[in-house]
């Protein structure tokens, strides 16, 4: 990141300055652009800047108290990540729109009800995507509504306990389903379910 004084800059709490973004690329999930930023030192830095739509996070609540994980093949680690289901909000669409959308098109569970949990910033140093988490409880079940690159996904239903272990043990990596389901046996869950001694036992992923 390079550093230069700007002795007359007008925002003082920081932001862009004016005519300096320019786009390095544009692709179908993401673009990347640099841009000069006034940062509130009244110092200006040039930054690079993934762009990436919000995203709708969906923690799922089967009508037996179960939470819906999808093991899914991720290109950039070529194997699969155990996640919630989630998705890009559209063009215009509301991100809890998208969160009951995203449950049915990749669990084929549609939504009695739903609840905004939190905002996540996952990675703000450089992107500036957000993710909007809800809580959904699950209606029926209509059937899976898959994008071909998606048709390898495994649905887990999971009690609490047990996702709370596989994020004990690791075997959850990503960093918004680990958020999700700790922010819900904190807060939600009334029964507030700890790992004791009475639950040393790894959590065995079903292949």
């Amino acid at each position: 990141m390079t550093r230069r004084e700007m002795g007359t800059a007008k925002d003082a709490d920081g932001g862009s300055v004016a005519g300096t973004r320019q786009s390095m690329y544009s692709g179908r999930v993401f673009g990347v652009y640099e841009e000069d930023v006034l940062y509130p030192d009244k110092t200006v830095h040039h930054v690079g800047v993934v762009s990436h739509r919000p995203s709708a996070v969906i923690l799922p609540i089967t009508k037996e108290g179960k939470i819906i994980l999808l093991r899914q093949f991720r290109g950039p680690f070529a194997r699969r990540i155990i996640e919630l289901p989630a998705g890009k909000v559209d063009e215009g669409e509301k991100p809890e729109a998208a969160a009951v959308r995203e449950l049915e098109e990749e669990t084929g569970y549609t939504a009695r009800s739903s609840k905004f949990l939190f905002r996540s910033l996952p990675t703000p140093g450089y992107v500036n995507e957000e993710f909007h988490c809800y809580l959904v409880r699950c209606g029926r079940n209509v059937g899976q509504k898959l994008e071909p690159s998606e048709r390898s996904i495994i649905v887990m239903e999971v009690s609490v306990a047990d996702a709370l272990l596989m994020v004990r043990d690791g075997i959850i990596e990503d960093s918004k389903t680990r958020d999700a389901i700790m922010y819900y046996n904190i807060f939600l869950n009334h029964s507030c379910i700890g790992l004791r001694k009475s639950q040393p036992e790894k959590f065995q992923v079903p292949r």
